[in-house]
């Protein structure tokens, strides 16, 4: 046997006992290109995917805690805020409370105002009551100053007839009645002297001068009493 021929057989020896391990690589390739390469190239992709999404998870977990944070500085806040309402709320229940109080005092004062209106309803009642008499007493009034001014009026005119009748009075007077009285007077004084020595005469005539000095005063009153 030659050198080539025992080549030939060892190769092809070597070939029958590579065979299956040649198709088992064959099928191991195969598998890796058709289902381990796809998968790894998923994995990378879900892989890509997930360092993505894991990204986002950090930026939504800063932005959350950031959230958090002023989360924490608006309760915080909302504390502060509420501690002040609750002040707040103290300050409206006492001021609900005088407020009350306030109230009471208020109702009683309508309830005396009521009282008062009532009270001032009656007394304007009697005032209406008593003003319709005194309109009824002005209208009255009314009519007897017009009756009064009529009257003034007529006595007006009378007077004005006194004065003229008191004029006429004095003129008669002074021109007819005095100088007669001196001319009596004169008479008496004359016959007086001429009687002197009678005391008889001279009683009857004085009795006569007083009659003519009470009769003269009882004109002259009059006269005054007309003027």
């Amino acid at each position: 046997m030659t050198d080539s021929t025992l080549l030939t057989a060892i190769s092809d020896m070597m070939d029958t006992k590579l065979k299956p391990v040649n198709d088992r690589l064959d099928k191991i390739e195969r598998t890796q290109k058709e289902d381990i390469l796809p998968r790894l190239s998923n994995l990378e992709a879900s892989q890509q995917k997930t360092e993505q999404a894991v990204k986002r998870l950090e930026e939504s977990q800063q932005k959350t805690e950031q959230a958090v944070k002023r989360l924490e500085v608006s309760q915080q806040k909302t504390e502060q805020a509420v501690k002040r309402l609750e002040a707040s709320q103290q300050k409206t229940e006492q001021a609900v409370k005088r407020l009350e109080v306030s109230q009471q005092k208020t109702d009683q004062a309508v309830k005396r105002l009521e009282k008062s209106q009532q009270k001032t309803e009656q007394a304007v009642k009697r005032l209406e009551k008593s003003q319709q008499k005194t309109d009824q007493a002005v209208k009255r009034l009314e009519k007897s100053q017009q009756k009064t001014e009529q009257a003034v009026k007529r006595l007006e005119k009378s007077q004005q007839k006194t004065d003229q009748a008191v004029k006429r009075i004095e003129l008669t007077l002074e021109n007819n009645v005095l100088p007669r009285l001196q001319t009596i007077e004169s008479c008496y004084l004359s016959t007086f002297e001429r009687y002197q020595s009678n005391a008889d005469k001279i009683e009857i005539m004085q009795s006569d001068i007083d009659i003519i000095k009470k009769t003269v005063m009882k004109h002259s009153e009059k006269i005054q009493k007309l003027a």
